[in-house]
């Protein structure tokens, strides 16, 4: 049961998720009060984008969603921008973790399809689904690869964020668990869904990636839609395994890189987010998202897009 928050906690959090403060200074003050794994409350219930939000001070994203209003918000930014531009959008959540990525897309897609293996942390997503009574969310026990098969998970069981587990064996040096989940190629299962297209897919998977867009192959060449796609360095080891991403994508897209807003004087932010265009994903020391925008969906989504 989610328990009252100190007024301090309250006014901290009023200042935290203000998106015109720079948040490098936001996350300064919250760090100061409460740091990641500090807060002596346990769980919480709050406001988060119109929905009701029950979480866990002790999940890093749940801390987030509490302090900042949200878990990546350049990344959510731009899920809300691009599905509230497509009529009737139709959205893949592929790696929905807890569900906050999925809680976005419902805003403003017509339906959300969201896929989650790991049944600790697809627990939490479906709360949050029913909580919030989101009967065009439909969460699906396992993952999206190029085979049905049964595969092995590993994970930290220690981590504030058990979604950072990942089906490649070298993605996660903290891995102390292993667990056996499914997973279904992603042609086969959007074949079977009915569905009458695919508009919007979000793919974060722990270095999977290549893998999920591999078997969605038939799928993305018929409906091309806007991806966004995290980048580490077992993502880009998995798609030059598989040719590049213009192998896997064979048709005009453009590349952009998901980034916070640049600050604004000295204390300020124009909020929302950057998307400075790049023409291949590279590994770099940390993890990014990559937006990747077909030319066929310039007319629909292009004014969100820089130049």
């Amino acid at each position: 049961m989610a328990q009252s928050v100190s007024f301090l906690m309250r006014l901290v959090r009023l200042v935290g998720i203000q998106p015109w403060l720079r948040l490098g200074l936001r996350r300064r003050l919250v760090r100061a009060l409460f740091p990641e794994g500090t807060v002596s409350e346990r769980q919480f219930s709050t406001s988060f984008r119109g929905y009701r939000y029950d979480g866990s001070f002790s999940s890093n994203i749940d801390w987030q969603v509490f302090f900042f209003g949200g878990y990546e918000l350049a990344e959510l930014a731009v899920i809300e921008d691009v599905t509230a531009a497509i009529d009737g959008c139709v959205s893949l959540d592929v790696g929905a973790n807890t569900g906050q990525h999925a809680l976005v897309m419902a805003r403003h897609s017509a339906a959300v399809h969201a896929f989650e293996p790991f049944p600790l942390v697809r627990d939490l997503a479906l709360g949050h689904l029913q909580r919030n009574k989101l009967s065009h969310v439909t969460m699906h026990p396992f993952g999206l690869a190029t085979e049905a098969r049964t595969a092995t998970y590993r994970f930290n069981s220690r981590s504030r964020n058990l979604g950072t587990g990942s089906f490649v064996g070298t993605h996660n040096s903290s891995a102390d668990t292993e667990v056996n989940l499914e997973i279904r190629r992603g042609d086969d299962w959007f074949a079977g869904s009915g569905l009458p297209r695919a508009d919007f897919v979000k793919i974060d998977v722990e270095g999977f990636e290549a893998e999920v867009v591999a078997g969605l192959q038939a799928t993305l060449a018929a409906h091309q839609p806007v991806m966004m796609v995290e980048i580490t360095q077992s993502a880009v080891e998995g798609l030059e395994r598989r040719g590049g991403l213009s192998a896997l994508l064979p048709y005009p897209v453009r590349l952009f890189r998901v980034l916070k807003p640049l600050p604004r004087a000295v204390l300020f932010s124009d909020g929302g987010y950057r998307l400075p265009p790049i023409t291949e994903p590279k590994a770099e020391a940390a993890s990014y998202n990559l937006l990747i925008v077909p030319e066929s969906r310039l007319p629909t989504v292009g004014k969100l897009l820089p130049g």
